[in-house]
């Protein structure tokens, strides 16, 4: 296994994804790389690459008939899960489409419409800029990882930054990468 102090979106960035996609990480590792993943488009792309080249392995295993009351402790244990949850939105990291909106920055749509309320993840890579601007509703950000700078407020994972309508918002900076959570209106 690499080393995970290593750049996630450096040289062996094909040896951590082959690692993580493989099982050959600890869980120490395989924690890290998922959490690099998230903010790092270099690296949750190459294990993306990885599991659509070795998905077409499953269908050379021969098909097991699963045993008759298998379909039962699912569905119960199915219940159990939905339960408290309908009517409600999830959005799955894998799921969705990361549209570019300046270099070095991605964003997700999660809830609404670019015109109403809405959340988004923006993914920041390390070094990436996003410039002074003004909002028309409130924005609400949650740092999810990584660091920012917003002006000259420092920002790390965890840290809250509400910013109202009426006032500029400084330039956006992440020298490590970041990503955050993003909710636009009221």
């Amino acid at each position: 296994m690499t080393d995970t102090a290593d750049t996630p979106d450096g040289p062996d960035v094909e040896a951590r994804a082959q690692d993580y996609v493989l099982g050959l990480a600890t869980p120490e590792e395989r924690a890290a790389i998922a959490r690099d993943r998230l903010q790092h488009a270099t690296l949750d792309q190459a294990i993306l690459a990885w599991e659509e080249r070795l998905g077409p392995l499953a269908a050379t295993v021969a098909p097991v008939a699963p045993p008759p009351e298998l379909w039962h402790r699912i569905d119960a244990a199915l219940d159990g899960l939905t339960r408290g949850t309908r009517g409600t939105t999830t959005v799955r990291w894998q799921d969705g489409t990361w549209e570019t909106v300046a270099p070095g920055v991605d964003r997700k749509w999660l809830t609404g419409t670019p015109e109403g309320e809405h959340s988004y993840l923006l993914r920041l890579a390390a070094g990436a800029v996003l410039p002074a601007h003004r909002h028309t509703r409130p924005e609400h950000c949650l740092v999810v990882s990584g660091t920012l700078t917003i002006g000259a407020l420092s920002m790390g994972a965890g840290d809250f930054h509400w910013a109202p309508e009426t006032e500029p918002h400084g330039t956006i900076r992440s020298a490590s990468g970041a990503l955050l959570y993003i909710r636009y209106g009221t």
